[in-house]
């Protein structure tokens, strides 16, 4: 029995035999009804199979079965007022592993030879074709195309880990390399090694360094997303591709994530090993627009991350290009740093609006690179904050400023004020240390301030709040950065016992520019202070702004026209006014 699924395409049940194995499903892309019916008797007659056949009589509704795997052979009509060969094309366009067998009416010199050489598994005179002629082709088609899919797969992947060969990594480069220079988007390549695999392979023997490989590239699958390409191009040699990534702090938290992965135990056997894994990354085109610019660039990336000893990561750094930082600091290189002095301490003073004195010291680092030049700390900030070289930087930061600023803070008594990263949010014992470092420099914790962004805390509102809680019983006090710009709103300000807020510049510049926007500035003012929260402006630029914002109420302005990134002799100078110029007539 047949029945109308939509216009334009029918199925049929040709046989109604119970068997384990579903229905082979035949498509028939043609326009003849008369054919559809003879198709299916032919095969109803079929002995040895049964069939489920498609009538499609929409080329493109065909390609789309096609595109969505819902047949196994395709019977295409070569005269259709189409170019058959065209539309196999389209089918291979679309990586189509299913079979195309072409009918005519009548044989026609180069026609099979044109079909076959564009990807069509056989070629079929409908005058010749009979239940067990089109039954024959369609076993034959379905067969050589799983010896084909086989022959394709021993080709083209890896034995050990399922995993993409080298021989298919270069092609689905190749293809990124194209596609990205039509779109104009980025994308990274990675290179990955295996620490220790040589002494584990000798140790245990090629068998347990089998199990290694396989087990390290599920965990690497397993810690991309599904549209990249890992590969394994060469004994403990790993290759990734990840498309349409290109900002830093994005591939950062890939590579962190695999190295979190690769450094858990592996448990073969009755062995517990530990490994680790060397990363070089190299991000198009600024890492090479080509192939082999990426591949070597990538290589070598990887080949310093390996002489770190550790696991680590390295970006490939063009140094031609500007405004650019170093993409990588591990642990090992930034104790390098600032033994060597590159890295040295700056401050930003934060003053009161009412007395014009110096009240507060915002402290971060700055990075004397050899070859850019100094970097602020915004340059590096979110390259190493999701990493543990974030949490060396800011323990060197607190005790190197506290010995720097000493004289200074018992003269003219400051608070001392840190931006604070998520790895210190993690950690219930990071209030502990500040007040450990403070108690021995006769700091009081009162003088200490802590601001950051809600991204920089933990996905958890709950355990964010208690390390929150943990800092202030310690005596220390609480910022919130950006406040204005939905990071923080007014329920968020309620749940945590922070003191001050920064409001955030964007939108200190929007409020500056019409007078309605000035009345919802003051009013969030007001509204912070009946809620017993001091008011902090970042970065104003002119005096007459400063001004106008201090006449709202706002009550401390940091940065901008009142100073930034002083070192500790222009800082001393500064404290030494007793009232700094800050409102002068003159921008």
């Amino acid at each position: 029995m047949w029945r109308s699924i939509k216009s334009g395409l029918f199925y049929g049940d040709v046989k109604s035999v119970s068997l384990v194995e579903p229905p082979k499903r035949v498509l028939l892309v043609d326009d003849d009804r008369q054919q559809f019916l003879l198709i299916g008797y032919q095969l109803s007659a079929a002995h040895d199979d049964n069939y489920r056949l498609v009538w499609c009589q929409d080329l493109e509704k065909g390609l789309t079965h096609i595109e969505n795997q819902e047949c196994d052979v395709v019977l295409l009509d070569y005269h259709w007022g189409v170019n058959c060969t065209d539309f196999i094309r389209r089918a291979n366009a679309l990586n189509s592993r299913i079979p195309i067998i072409v009918m005519t009416d009548d044989r026609e010199n180069d026609v099979d030879r044109r079909a076959i050489s564009e990807g069509a598994s056989d070629y079929l005179v409908k005058e010749n074709v009979n239940s067990e002629v089109l039954e024959r082709s369609i076993r034959y088609a379905i067969e050589r195309k799983k010896i084909e899919q086989h022959l394709d797969h021993l080709a083209h992947y890896d034995h050990l880990t399922g995993l993409p060969n080298r021989v298919l990594f270069l092609d689905r480069l190749a293809q990124m390399v194209n596609l990205s220079q039509r779109s104009k988007h980025q994308f990274t390549l990675m290179y990955i090694d295996l620490n220790k695999f040589k002494e584990i392979n000798d140790n245990y023997g090629h068998h347990t360094g089998d199990q290694l490989l396989a087990e390290f590239s599920a965990r690497l699958k397993a810690a991309v997303r599904r549209s990249d390409t890992v590969a394994r191009i060469g004994g403990d040699e790993f290759t990734v591709i990840l498309n349409n990534v290109g900002s830093t702090p994005e591939i950062i938290f890939l590579a962190q994530k695999i190295i979190d992965s690769v450094q858990q135990p592996f448990f073969i056997g009755d062995n517990e090993l530990e490994v680790g894994c060397s990363i070089g990354i190299a991000v198009f085109p600024d890492a090479g627009n080509t192939v082999e610019l990426l591949q070597r660039n990538a290589d070598s990336a990887m080949y310093q991350a390996k002489k770190t000893g550790i696991s680590s990561y390295r970006f490939f750094l063009n140094q031609k290009k500007e405004n650019t930082f170093i993409e990588n600091v591990s642990c090992d290189e930034l104790r390098e740093q600032i033994q060597d002095k590159k890295i040295t301490l700056c401050y930003t003073p934060r003053i009161d609006l009412q007395s014009q004195r110096v009240v507060g010291v915002s402290i971060s680092p700055v990075w004397k690179h050899k070859v850019l030049g100094k970097q602020s700390y915004q340059s590096f900030a979110s390259i190493i904050e999701n990493t543990e070289s974030i949490k060396y930087l800011t323990e060197w930061m607190i005790e190197a400023s506290v010995e720097e600023l000493g004289a200074l803070y018992r003269t003219h008594s400051f608070s001392l004020i840190y931006d604070i990263r998520r790895p210190q949010l993690q950690s219930l014992r990071f209030g502990a240390y500040v007040k450990n470092i403070m108690d021995k420099n006769s700091v009081p914790m009162s003088s200490v301030e802590f601001t950051f962004l809600r991204k920089h805390g933990c996905n958890s509102g709950i355990y964010l709040k208690e390390c929150i809680e943990n800092i202030i019983d310690m005596g220390a006090t609480i910022s919130l950065q950006n406040f204005g710009e939905n990071v923080f709103g007014l329920a968020n300000m309620h749940d945590y016992d922070v003191s001050l807020l920064h409001f955030s510049p964007s939108f200190i510049n929007s409020a500056l520019k019409n007078e309605k926007d000035i009345l919802l500035l003051e009013t969030l003012v007001l509204l912070a202070h009946k809620l017993e929260r001091k008011v902090i402006i970042n970065d104003v630029k002119t005096h007459s702004d400063l001004q106008a914002l201090h006449s709202v109420g706002c009550d401390f302005a940091q940065g901008g026209t009142v100073g930034e990134e002083l070192t500790i002799k222009q800082l001393a100078i500064l404290l030494k006014k007793h009232t700094p110029p800050i409102f002068s007539t003159n921008d």
